[in-house]
């Protein structure tokens, strides 16, 4: 049920959890160009002119394009350990309902998915299918300390390390193209 739905880890506060996720971010920065509190405006005239602020904006660079990354640009909703999570899913759909503005270039975009930190054990059923749906996903910490990004319960960036098969892996199954289709499914 998504009211007992939280998000996990020991992050007392969102200023923890924002630490946290910018030392993940670090060792990703060859791959991100990372954007803090960027604002934007929904597009949508049901909402009127009111603005959102991603936490983090992620704008792919070379390196991850050349791994295949073909997902676009990334938010992600920074939350502390023991939040609801209704409230950070909503917040995610907002994101995804906005056209945001990098700050040092005026470029406009949309977002292609977003990604909810710490994020929370893994759920099924409607809020499973709801958060495909929208393309909302989670970022995690993996157990060597390393940002992980998951996506309808898919690996989208994680690090290998298996036997002869180190690296940086995007992942491309069809799980990852959820939230593209329109109509009846």
């Amino acid at each position: 049920m998504i009211s007992s739905l939280k998000t996990v880890g020991e992050y007392a506060t969102e200023q923890d959890s924002e630490a946290a996720l910018d030392m993940l971010l670090a060792g990703v920065d060859h791959f991100f160009k990372v954007a803090r509190e960027v604002n934007g405006h929904f597009w949508s005239s049901r909402r009127g002119h009111q603005k959102v602020r991603a936490d983090r904006i992620l704008w792919p660079k070379k390196p991850l394009l050349d791994l295949g990354w073909n997902y676009g640009v990334s938010a992600v909703e920074i939350k502390k350990s023991g939040h609801a999570a209704g409230d950070a899913l909503n917040q995610a759909c907002d994101y995804m309902d906005a056209v945001f503005q990098l700050p040092d270039s005026g470029v406009r975009f949309t977002l292609n998915q977003a990604f909810l930190f710490p994020g929370f054990e893994e759920c099924g059923g409607t809020v499973s299918s709801l958060m495909a749906a929208s393309r909302i996903g989670v970022a995690r910490e993996d157990r060597h300390g390393r940002l992980t990004l998951s996506l309808n319960s898919s690996s989208m960036l994680s690090f290998l390390s298996y036997g002869e098969k180190v690296g940086w892996r995007v992942g491309h199954n069809a799980n990852l193209k959820c939230g593209w289709k329109v109509g009846s499914r």
